[in-house]
């Protein structure tokens, strides 16, 4: 079994109480994403244009896209005919439809993000509400069986075989100083985009299947992220999104390892917390800076049951209303 354990900061708020109580575990698509070069890439558009021209299958089903956008009238051999003889006349259109295919990319992928450390100040303060929230601690082995019962529930048109779920799954992220050069990935999503909206034109398939990317090739895109980021020591859940209109979606439930409370979480919240916890019998710590040391950094001191039963009588005279902030 594997004893890896991952972290997933978390704000006070109603949503992530409910999923605290209910062990659950959403994740969301990319669009929602405070880095807005997550799960992108840089193409070279007159490299992709000259892999398109050689694919006149391709070629075909994005003619078939512009005519029923009705941006153009003319035959397919005309077209072709144009695109061959003058394609910087047609620049514009494949970066719009190059843009959309991305797009669609992030919308049908949904992504959870966790860290391998859970004393970082930075991650406390960005995405704890400055030490106000709490963090959550899963055991990796419990993550993927998760991810495999998600994967065995979802629409199976979504695989062309089986090997296709090797793409999805918990994976470490990996950072670089440059953009990724998707050139090549860009021209197999493209190619896979149009062959789908053309299937759906003639209602045969309402979701993209991504059966040109490999495995590498999957990964390269939903793992790699800017090297600023690289203090986060993120992993992350890569699932398919079999739901048309949710951006966040539940993925399944996972039971907490423990839970962490922020150094400067409010009375009623940490009340809150701490019942929940003890009903749920999750070991809980709590955050505290390390004024010994010239060094930053935050200790995770351990409460006893007798602990947090003392600490809840002397919260609970103090707490007249329970509300999430």
């Amino acid at each position: 079994m594997n004893e890896k354990s991952l972290y997933r900061y978390r704000t006070i708020n109603k949503y992530s109480i409910k999923a605290l109580m209910n062990d659950e575990i959403y994740a969301t698509t990319p669009n929602n994403f405070n880095d807005p070069y997550d799960v992108i890439f840089l193409y070279d558009i007159d490299e992709l244009v000259k892999l398109i021209l050689l694919d006149e299958e391709l070629l075909r089903n994005i003619y078939l896209e512009l005519k029923h956008e009705n941006l153009f009238t003319i035959s397919f051999e005309i077209f072709y005919s144009l695109i061959k003889s003058s394609p910087f006349n047609f620049y514009n259109e494949i970066e719009i439809l190059m843009n959309n295919a991305i797009k669609l990319f992030r919308k049908k992928h949904l992504i959870a993000c966790f860290s391998e450390n859970s004393k970082s100040e930075i991650m406390w303060a960005h995405y704890s509400n400055f030490g106000t929230g709490f963090v959550i601690k899963y055991n990796l082995n419990d993550l993927n069986n998760m991810c495999s019962k998600y994967l065995q529930k979802i629409d199976k048109n979504l695989f062309e075989n089986i090997d296709d779920k090797k793409q999805y799954g918990c994976f470490p992220v990996n950072y670089h100083g440059k953009k990724l050069n998707g050139t090549n990935l860009g021209y197999k999503i493209i190619k896979a985009y149009f062959e789908s909206r053309v299937d759906y034109y003639d209602g045969k398939l309402t979701r993209v299947k991504y059966t040109h990317l490999s495995n590498e090739d999957f990964k390269a895109i939903t793992l790699n992220k800017m090297k600023a980021w690289e203090y986060e020591k993120e992993e992350r859940i890569v699932l398919p999104n079999d739901n048309e209109i949710n951006d966040s979606v539940l993925i399944g439930h996972c039971r907490p390892r423990a839970v962490y409370i922020g150094e400067f979480m409010e009375l009623h919240n940490k009340y809150l917390i701490l019942h929940i916890c003890k009903q749920k019998n999750i070991p809980v710590y709590h955050m505290e800076s390390s004024l010994s040391t010239k060094l930053f950094g935050l200790q995770e001191i351990k409460y006893t049951n007798e602990e947090i039963d003392i600490i809840l009588k002397e919260l609970v005279n103090g707490v007249k209303e329970v509300q999430v902030a």
